[in-house]
């Protein structure tokens, strides 16, 4: 199971628990009435335990449907360099975790892979990401 989604089970199983409990939640005090901090804090926990379910779910389901196609140009042109290093920059594709960028000049989009160099890609209408060309940082168009 994913570690996003038992976090959000365990947080909104805590929320329901304590709306529905008889204790109060009132600062050093446990009382036996409830209280509106308790069932205003247990409905922020189903909440949040429910949005952090569904941030997972949609998560795994985006790492799925990303269909990655290397072109033949594209792995003749990273054949000298680090493979780690373009793996990295090739699964922050569509994450929003690298820098990605649309060049006007060449009308591509691209992303930094280290120290200058880049990936040229092209994103199809089914979501399809085209690997096209690494561009070393000493060779740019």
């Amino acid at each position: 199971m994913n570690k996003k989604r038992f976090i959000g089970f365990i947080l909104a199983l805590a929320g329901i628990l304590i709306s529905f409990s008889k204790v109060a939640l009132t600062g050093a005090v446990i009382g036996i009435e409830k209280s509106s901090v308790a069932e205003i804090s247990g409905a922020l926990l189903t909440i949040f335990g429910v949005a952090l379910i569904l941030v997972a779910y949609h998560e795994e389901k985006a790492g799925l449907e990303k269909k990655i196609v290397r072109t033949a140009r594209f792995e003749e042109s990273i054949r000298k360099y680090d493979p780690a290093l373009i793996e990295q920059a090739i699964e922050k594709i569509g994450s929003g975790a690298g820098r990605e960028e649309y060049l006007r000049h060449i009308k591509k989009r691209s992303i930094r892979v280290s120290h200058g160099a880049r990936i040229l890609f092209e994103r199809e209408a089914d979501g399809t990401v085209v690997l096209e060309e690494y561009l070393p940082s000493s060779r740019h168009y």
